[in-house]
């Protein structure tokens, strides 16, 4: 399964966008508001040879998501431009005990760069009735050296920024101890 941008008018997280150019900045806001959304493992029916993490880091996260969210992230999606920039797709180890992994990749040099695992958490009673609830367990980035080197909190937060602007979730923003290290 793959991602794509949306940028949702008057979200925060314009910063998100602050590392491309205006040119791209621009195709991105608009590019794939109305692209259809790819079926469930379409990322590795069209073949895509992702690599792999090279040298990963994993910390727990244990963030709470929501169902809807948790669909969107497993359903992914697929660039159609070279604008979209990333590609996202889910995978189902053999013996997972329920648990998806997401890979969040780098489209044009199709390198993974983040991937979750996320696993149904346990039912709960909102407003509208009862839903479930996911979790994300945990978040593995690539290890670089130096000032690269993302580290756990931008990785957790470029998570966020490329869920909620490219699979267009609502993971929150505003938490900043939800990208802390769990305890």
């Amino acid at each position: 399964m793959t991602c794509h941008y949306v940028m949702q008018p008057g979200a925060k997280g314009n910063y998100w966008f602050h590392i491309y150019s205006a040119e791209v900045q621009s195709t991105v806001m608009g590019s794939t508001n109305s692209q259809p959304q790819p079926t469930a493992g379409t990322a590795r029916d069209a073949h895509w040879d992702t690599r792999p993490i090279h040298d990963p880091v994993t910390a727990s996260w244990n963030l709470r998501i929501s169902q809807a969210d948790s669909q969107k992230m497993i359903h992914g999606f697929i660039p159609k431009e070279m604008e979209d920039k990333w590609l996202c797709y889910s995978t189902t180890p053999d013996n997972a005990q329920g648990i998806t992994v997401v890979h969040l990749c780098r489209s044009w040099g199709k390198t993974e760069q983040i991937a979750l695992k996320v696993q149904q958490a346990d039912a709960v009673n909102d407003a509208s009735g009862s839903s479930q609830t996911w979790i994300i367990l945990d978040i593995t980035w690539e290890r670089r050296v130096g000032e690269q080197d993302l580290g756990e909190q931008e990785a957790k937060e470029d998570t966020i920024r490329v869920c909620n602007y490219i699979l267009d979730c609502a993971l929150p923003e505003d938490e900043p101890e939800s990208y802390l290290p769990a305890k």
